[in-house]
């Protein structure tokens, strides 16, 4: 288990991190502008996502694809509380909760989409009769809207193993929607693995899979030769796609193959920093965003090395 980090710092962090790994494309509004009305669906891109801005940038342009209007709110003031929940501290998980909870419904939306399963654990708990709209994971949202993904789907050739959990309902339904989807995929052959189970609701950086039994699951994907190994959540991604490097078996969040088979561009920010498996090199990398946004280089570098070389 890690050290608490004071919840300034991992707001703090993610909010300088995001701004600058962040891609050109991928936009969110805090707070919506006086007079500003939102759509019916909000698309709520949560603070820990941002680490990870390929997978928020991949649920907008899934999105978009499939012809959907939306309002896309987030960043750290939309935080589930999540990372509260994670250290007890149960009444400040359901005040923070509560604000973004009453945030959407300021916003008059119907549904909102989350991208994280943590939000959904946390809003689960706390949404009540006074919230009067739906709210639902992006994965259940591409199922619904399956018939009209499918069309787009080219053939993706490629042998993957699922990571997996299946902890409780939330983590079993969104197993199985994952599955959906990316069978939905011609040409994708599912491997047989059976060390691929990973602990808890997620890997997460307060919860890691142990390094033992991540050895464990990557070997086994060389031994199946597989060519991904595929993350259901934005955290096991964080945590697992380092293992690359020592592995040569390519670490993808499963949004990334259905972008992937429907032509849709991206750029894997944070993985690309992680596997020049060198901080200076990253931050060099890094080094015109840090310039245009005015930052400190060696903030920066602070939080490259806290979330990007955990």
């Amino acid at each position: 288990m890690l050290k608490k980090i004071p919840y300034t710092t991992v707001f703090e962090r993610t909010r300088v991190l995001g701004n600058v790994i962040k891609p050109d494309g991928l936009h969110f509004e805090t707070e919506l502008a006086a007079g500003e009305t939102a759509e019916d669906l909000i698309l709520h891109v949560s603070c820990q996502v941002i680490n990870v801005p390929h997978v928020a940038y991949l649920s907008q342009k899934l999105m978009e694809r499939l012809g959907l209007k939306f309002t896309t709110l987030g960043g750290p003031e939309y935080c589930c509380g999540a990372y509260h929940w994670h250290f007890g501290d149960l009444d400040f998980e359901k005040q923070i909760a509560k604000i973004s909870l009453n945030g959407f419904q300021r916003s008059k939306a119907r549904t909102v989409v989350s991208i994280c399963p943590s939000c959904d654990d946390s809003f689960g708990r706390h949404k009540n009769a006074n919230h009067t709209f739906r709210h639902c994971n992006i994965a259940d949202l591409l199922v619904e809207r399956l018939d009209e993904l499918k069309p787009m789907m080219k053939p993706l050739s490629c042998r993957i193993i699922m990571h997996d959990h299946d902890v409780d309902e939330i983590r079993r339904r969104n197993s199985a929607n994952v599955r959906t989807l990316i069978e939905a995929i011609p040409d994708v052959e599912f491997l047989p693995a059976k060390k691929s189970m990973g602990p808890g609701i997620g890997c997460q950086s307060v919860a890691p899979m142990s390094k033992e039994d991540t050895e464990i699951m990557f070997r086994e994907a060389v031994e199946l030769n597989a060519d991904y190994l595929v993350m259901p959540y934005h955290s096991c991604y964080r945590q697992h796609c380092k293992m690359q490097l020592a592995s040569g078996v390519e670490v993808h969040h499963y949004l990334s193959l259905i972008a992937k088979s429907i032509g849709l561009p991206f750029e894997e920010i944070f993985k690309e920093l992680r596997l020049l498996d060198d901080v200076d090199a990253a931050v060099e990398r890094l080094r015109p965003k840090i310039n245009a946004l005015g930052y400190n280089d060696e903030e920066v570098r602070k939080y490259v090395k806290s979330v990007i070389y955990m």
